[in-house]
């Protein structure tokens, strides 16, 4: 329900006394390669690791990131066994002629997905920044990366300094995107992305700022389409959207079982919205049009 869950506690009264304690893995199991610890997580520290080539292009192509429909774990685990695919810039090159031989694949799929990879190469610099799977980079700084430098050449081109300084993105995040622009490979990508048409510019609001233009909205709660969506459509509007709430923000858009984020909304005296307000909204109309004569 898109609700993070946490652990709260433990209960103890509950163990049998047959429990073993969990022993952490020291090997990929995709690629054999010695982990590495990175703080509470285990990481494979090999660049061309099949089962990270994986997770990158399902992140690559997810909804959210580059939404390239009819791209699922099936095709991209054929695509990257068979070596038509050694990074996510290679789904740019792919033709009629590699997909028709895989699996669970005729000429109508094919054509459709080759449809959906050339439709993502517009998708702007932010939902190319979220998809590229940058270490700690999630929607929101992708958002506020994109909005603050404009266009890719600007980002790959300045200090840690420089990014941490930018609302919502903070110094580990900051380090995170200098360090992910320094590797070469990394450029390289980039630039093989620039070459088949990736778009690398910030998608802008409308020249007269949109209509939920200044406005800053939170969301909580299962909504009736993915998050992610409906954020985007508050920003092609010209509204902002920040994971967290704070005294600037302006709406809180409540879906079903929201979190603590309605507590912390209420304490500030933030506005609660439906999703039903946040459409009328975004229409140019008012949250209780309902209830006009």
């Amino acid at each position: 329900g898109e609700v993070i869950p946490a652990v709260v506690g433990v209960d103890p009264s509950a163990r049998t006394g047959r429990e073993q304690e969990i022993e952490a893995p020291r090997e990929c199991p995709a690629c054999g390669s010695l982990l590495r610890r990175e703080g509470i997580f285990l990481r494979c520290p090999n660049p061309k690791c099949p089962g990270q080539l994986k997770a990158m292009v399902r992140h690559f192509a997810r909804r959210g990131a580059m939404d390239i429909e009819g791209l699922g774990e099936v095709i991209i685990n054929q695509l990257v066994d068979k070596g038509l695919v050694k990074d996510v810039a290679d789904l740019y090159q792919l033709s009629l002629a590699d997909l028709l031989p895989l699996e669970r694949m005729g000429e109508k799929s094919a054509a459709n997905l080759l449809s959906a990879i050339e439709e993502s190469k517009g998708r702007g610099l932010a939902r190319l920044l979220f998809a590229l799977g940058i270490l700690h980079v999630g929607e929101t700084a992708a958002e506020a990366l994109a909005s603050h430098f404009g266009t890719i050449d600007r980002l790959w081109n300045a200090s840690a300094e420089e990014l941490e300084k930018v609302p919502n993105v903070g110094p580990v995040i900051g380090s995170s995107v200098a360090t992910y622009f320094r590797e070469p490979r990394n450029r390289e990508r980039i630039l093989r992305l620039r070459q088949a048409g990736v778009s690398m510019e910030a998608k802008r609001p409308s020249e007269t700022g949109g209509i939920l233009h200044g406005k800053t909205f939170v969301i909580t709660g299962t909504l009736s389409e993915p998050r992610e969506r409906v954020a985007e459509r508050i920003r092609e509007a010209g509204g902002k959207v920040s994971e967290s709430v704070s005294r600037k923000t302006n709406f809180l858009v409540v879906g079903k079982d929201p979190g603590s984020k309605q507590k912390q909304a209420r304490r500030y005296g933030v506005a609660e919205i439906s999703e039903s307000e946040l459409e009328r909204l975004l229409v140019g109309g008012s949250m209780h049009d309902d209830d006009a004569p």
